[in-house]
């Protein structure tokens, strides 16, 4: 069973993308997807996936993940270390890199103005081995920092605490708002695959005490104080929910305790 169903994070160009962005956009990013954000509607209770609390037990899979294999191959020489072989020229941004028993990977989030108050974000993973790197994971969009549309953060974490990190893409809701703030987290192995999608509301992310994923999700119509809150660990092989219950504002813990 997977809790990573209904709407894609990021959606098709939508009509507030003006016709010189979009070509800038064709220019600089012509093998990647482009999407302009859109807020997403707030969900109304009765609760449906991906919004509803995950059964206890049940199997989390990467399915619905905003980072999604490229097109056509990618590759690039294994040169000088991940921030100059991976950031092109032109392009502000950081790397994050994870190895384990399935290989070497690096997590690239990199931003380019494009326009006055808009930037174009390329968030990457790519797999290391035979002297050069290959894409295997890709998401890229545009972003009106004006408005208050932040980008997404990639750390190296050691979720089970086996010393092998995995690569954790941490997204931003759209806008301002204090408080938890994430839509979507994606963790990604050392082998360059996607290991789980998690699709949240106002929500934060953290390795959990003990080992694995812990995500809070805000419930709304609750007045920010009642959140869904899960544990995700491997068992048997497979990603399962090992928490799922509901929480109060105040067991959510604080900005520097989160991703």
């Amino acid at each position: 069973m997977s809790t990573a169903r209904g709407p894609r994070l990021s959606s098709p160009v939508s009509a507030g993308c003006t016709r010189a962005l979009l070509a800038l956009l064709a220019v600089v990013a012509p093998v990647a997807l482009v999407a302009c954000r859109r807020a997403r509607p707030q969900p109304q209770p009765p609760l449906a996936p991906p919004f509803a609390q995950t059964p206890l037990h049940a199997v989390v899979t990467g399915a619905g993940a905003l980072l999604t294999p490229p097109s056509q191959p990618v590759t690039r020489p294994a040169r000088r270390g991940p921030d100059a072989d991976l950031i092109d020229e032109g392009w502000q941004g950081r790397t994050a890199t994870a190895a384990g028993p399935s290989g070497s990977v690096a997590g690239v989030v990199e931003q380019r103005s494009v326009v006055r108050g808009h930037v174009l974000e390329r968030d990457q993973v790519y797999r290391l081995g035979g002297g050069q790197w290959s894409l295997a994971l890709q998401l890229t969009q545009a972003l009106a920092v004006d408005a208050g549309e932040a980008g997404a953060r990639v750390s190296a974490v050691d979720l089970l605490g086996d010393g092998s990190p995995f690569l954790v893409f941490v997204f931003p809701e759209s806008g301002r708002a204090t408080g938890p703030n994430e839509r979507a987290v994606d963790v990604v192995d050392s082998s360059g695959a996607l290991a789980v999608h998690r699709e949240l509301y106002f929500g934060g992310v953290a390795r959990a005490s003990g080992g694995g994923l812990e995500t809070w999700s805000l419930v709304p119509a609750t007045r920010r104080q009642l959140f869904r809150h899960e544990v995700d660990r491997p068992e048997g092989g497979a990603w399962v929910a090992e928490v799922s219950d509901l929480v109060t504002l105040g067991a959510v813990p604080a900005a520097p305790q989160r991703l």
